[in-house]
């Protein structure tokens, strides 16, 4: 074993310590060659799922996923034939679900009529693509044992703080610009018409928030875990420009969600911290690098444009939905969509689906018939295009989710991740066509597989040493 001291916000440093390996062919004699393939493999696995909260706030770089797949597809092949170890995508109920909900939507562009939206066939191979993801997480396992999992999970995490990190500094200066009267067509065509509102790089600001939501989360939990002073007034400030981007990103969920989210997030710190002196100097960096950061954005915006950054009257407004009855609190254009999928769904569809013509007529019904749209509640979309049995896949995969994110959280694990795909479960079920079509499901989800009780425990014995 290499004598390195573990330092925090590295992994490498411990990488030799983690490979107990399942099985050890001749090949394994080069023991630093085996830990570059883990380092090399994990990594592109943590890359692979952070890919789709990046694109949610940058679209222009989507064809990074597909080109990252190819990697992935590429150390598949590559450690069958080293190790003789095919990827197994059946071993647990995550590729059981994603497999059918996967067939479901192949079926679903048979019962078509006419031409299916490029967009579902997007989907379906989206779904293919994380199948393949989880076949290469079996095979790392195999080949690396259990312990390798927890690499995974922290890389996706370090790596997602970045992301949103860099959302969040984007986001205030393109809010800053356009406080002061400047737009650009890199972030929307025809500028400033159908300009992102607030910090939002992209027209869908719930997601571009989510993304955000997800960044912040990931941070507590570095906080959490911080070793220093520097380290946990660093992570703090982190979270603060995060927030900051969050709150003024215009979208009504993450101002309800973010508060709850986080504050469970520093509870469950406070509930399984050992010293509790200790815990409220963390609690009290915590606070003091929230606000400071806030604090210069805040000044920041104030010098460069003599504008309040609140956009007061937009905010209230929106604010005010929320609490009015005449617009179901918020939800009757969800609900008007709720109600028109349901008057087409008649016995044939119930049962066997009609395919995805639906997008064309709720398109016709609720827009111009220019572009397509959904009734943004999963169930009800898997009901229309495949019927019942698609419905209950749907219904399935959800229910796997759920109980993965809630044993995550219960069993001390990775409560930050748990938390996360709880949020991503509300926000999809009013925004989400297939489950393909969240990406960012999709790796929450498979991020819940590489989280084990026992993985952390033996990630966290090596360490601290224990």
């Amino acid at each position: 074993m290499i004598g390195n001291t573990w330092r925090y916000g590295s992994i490498d440093s411990v990488t030799d310590t983690l490979i107990y390996s399942k099985y050890t062919p001749s090949q394994h004699t080069n023991h630093h060659a085996l830990a570059e393939e883990q380092a090399a493999t994990t990594s592109l696995l943590a890359v692979f799922l952070t890919i789709p909260f990046a694109v949610q706030s940058f679209p222009k770089i989507g064809l990074v996923f597909w080109l990252v797949l190819i990697l992935v597809m590429g150390q598949v092949g590559w450690l069958r034939l080293k190790y003789s170890v095919s990827p197994s995508l059946f071993a647990s109920p995550t590729g059981w679900a994603l497999a059918l909900v996967t067939a479901t939507v192949a079926y679903g562009l048979f019962r078509t009529s006419g031409h299916a939206s490029f967009e579902v066939w997007k989907d379906m191979a989206r779904g293919v693509a994380f199948l393949i993801a989880l076949g290469l997480l079996s095979q790392l396992e195999t080949v690396h044992g259990e312990a390798a999992k927890p690499l995974v999970v922290e890389k996706f995490s370090n790596y997602l703080v970045a992301v949103a990190f860099i959302c969040g500094v984007a986001g205030y200066f393109k809010y800053v610009a356009l406080l002061a009267g400047y737009c650009t067509d890199l972030i929307a065509p025809n500028c400033p018409q159908n300009y992102p509102w607030g910090t939002s790089l992209v027209g869908d600001y719930n997601f571009f928030a989510l993304t955000l939501l997800f960044g912040a989360l990931a941070t507590v939990h570095k906080w959490a875990t911080a070793d220093s002073l520097s380290h946990s007034l660093g992570w703090s400030a982190v979270l603060g420009v995060i927030l900051f981007a969050g709150m003024h990103a215009g979208s009504r969920r993450f101002w309800i969600i973010a508060p709850i989210a986080i504050a469970t997030g520093i509870a469950l710190t406070w509930l399984r911290h050992r010293q509790r002196a200790a815990f409220n100097k963390l609690f009290q960096r915590l606070a003091l690098g929230v606000v400071c950061s806030w604090a210069i954005l805040e000044a920041g915006v104030w010098v460069f444009t003599m504008t309040e950054s609140t956009s007061t009257g937009l905010m209230a407004s929106r604010l005010h939905s929320l609490a009015d009855q005449a617009e179901s609190y918020g939800l009757s254009a969800r609900l008007e969509r709720w109600r028109y999928a349901l008057s087409l769904i008649d016995l044939q569809t119930f049962f066997a689906g009609a395919g995805f013509s639906y997008r064309s007529a709720f398109g016709c019904h609720f827009i111009d018939c220019t572009v397509e749209d959904f009734p943004h509640l999963p169930l009800l979309s898997a009901l229309l295009y495949g019927g019942i049995g698609a419905a209950l896949a749907t219904l399935a995969c959800f229910g796997i989710a759920l109980f993965k994110a809630w044993r995550a959280v219960n069993e001390d694990s990775r409560p930050d991740i748990g938390i996360s795909m709880m949020i991503c479960l509300i926000f999809i079920s009013v925004s989400g066509d297939t489950l393909l079509s969240a990406p960012v499901f999709l790796a929450i989800l498979l991020m819940l597989s590489f989280t084990s009780r026992s993985a952390t425990a033996t990630w966290l014995g090596a360490k601290t040493g224990r």
